[in-house]
């Protein structure tokens, strides 16, 4: 079994919990609500019956989304568990309008509780199940990621609340005030609708494609960016559909850059994407070729004079490398960092080449360059360009800029 099948099935099971668990309560508060004559116990007793139709609802919805895509709906039955969602929301604020009613009347002729004890203890009984159902349905929504459970469970939250006012309703119509009482019941129409109001709202303004979560496209953002050979990224969009979210957005990489190695770098950012953010379904990435703004180059030098050093034309033996900074043709940064490949015997250019990767540099100017680190840039797309001798780093960079540099297509053989 698949973990979204699992997710499923944990869905299911908690939705039949929640209905047969709101059945009981409902019918046991309506019986001892009728026999005492309690208002607000049978305020809870409704809510209670609409939490069973609300349970059902989610049950009916999780079975749906769980219906294979088709010709007709190729994204799925994902949906379903929205609308049914929604249905929870219209079951909740219909029947806080019809308790705020009943309620209303009765606190205008209010009326003194039978049996107070027994309406009391149902109230005070029923407290810990629903503070149960309440977590237990808020653990499973949020492992599987299912607004409908999650629903479910403030719907479970507010009964806890709405109980207890009920035990200190009771208790004051004992003591000789039974208009309190039938506040109590107000009280619970006002939450019930407020619950209600706040269940509809996510559900419409999911169908609706709105963004329920913005953080999610500023770090799928933040997360492409990052890869290797991704220039820049822009329209990014994230539909939430269920318990699922799709997404699609516009990647730049270089123009020149091979289909096979373009396509890598989309399926490295879906994967990305998809460890970052679990309920991603789909990522669909539009790729755009485009010239790159911009840089950080990287440059072999001896000794540490800013930008007045002189490079070194042996890549890896160099002692340091000037790693600049440029945005829009400007120089914004600059700092040099040792070469952690310089006093190596062996792969000197390789060791170079990989923290010149690990630095996220794009670009390297450099005079002589082995087959090894030139491959080793190559693969991690970083450009190589020829530095003539003799040349500052100032002119060096002013000549890459204006695109006087001659691009490395192929290595030298050097013992680097």
């Amino acid at each position: 079994m698949t973990r979204k099948e699992l997710s499923f099935q944990r869905g299911e099971n908690i939705a039949k919990l929640s209905s047969f668990a709101a059945a009981m309560i409902g019918l046991t508060k309506g019986v001892v609500g009728l026999f005492t004559g309690s208002t607000a116990l049978l305020a809870q007793a409704v809510d209670s019956f609409t939490d069973v139709f609300a349970s059902v609802a989610v049950y009916l919805g999780l079975k749906f989304t769980q219906k294979k895509p088709t010709e007709k709906f190729p994204y799925g039955y994902y949906r379903a568990e929205t609308f049914a969602s929604l249905i929870v929301a219209i079951i909740i604020i219909l029947s806080g309008l019809e308790i705020a009613r009943e309620s209303t009347m009765r606190f205008l002729q209010p009326e003194a509780v039978s049996f107070p004890y027994v309406a009391m203890s149902v109230a005070a009984i029923s407290i810990p199940f629903l503070f149960f159902l309440a977590k237990y349905n808020k653990k499973i929504g949020e492992d599987i990621n299912s607004q409908a459970i999650v629903g479910q469970a403030k719907n479970f939250t507010l009964d806890v609340y709405s109980s207890m006012l009920v035990f200190l309703g009771v208790l004051s119509s004992y003591l000789g005030i039974p208009w309190i009482e039938a506040l109590v019941a107000v009280i619970i129409s006002a939450f019930i609708l407020k619950t209600g109001a706040s269940i509809g709202k996510d559900s419409v303004l999911a169908l609706m494609d709105a963004v329920l979560k913005p953080e999610h496209i500023s770090k799928l953002r933040r997360l492409s960016e990052e890869v290797p050979g991704v220039i820049g990224v822009h329209d990014i969009k994230i539909r939430k559909s269920g318990p699922f979210c799709f997404g699609e957005m516009h990647m730049e990489v270089e123009e020149d850059l091979p289909l096979e190695r373009a396509h890598a770098i989309a399926e490295e950012v879906e994967r990305k994407a998809k460890q970052e953010c679990e309920e991603l379904e789909t990522l669909v990435i539009h790729m755009e070729p485009a010239k790159r703004k911009k840089f950080r180059i990287a440059v072999p030098i001896e000794e540490d004079r800013g930008l007045e050093s002189t490079p070194n034309p042996h890549f890896g033996s160099a002692s340091n490398f000037i790693i600049i900074e440029i945005d829009q043709g400007q120089i914004k940064n600059w700092t040099v960092k040792p070469n952690p490949g310089a006093k190596l015997s062996k792969k000197r250019g390789i060791t170079s080449a990989d923290f010149l990767i690990a630095e996220r540099v794009n670009t390297v100017l450099a005079g002589e360059l082995g087959e090894g680190p030139f491959h080793v840039l190559r693969d991690g797309l970083v450009e190589v360009y020829n530095l003539p001798s003799n040349s500052g780093i100032g002119e060096a960079t002013e000549d890459f800029l204006n695109g006087k540099l001659e691009k490395v297509v192929s290595p030298k053989k050097t013992t680097e």
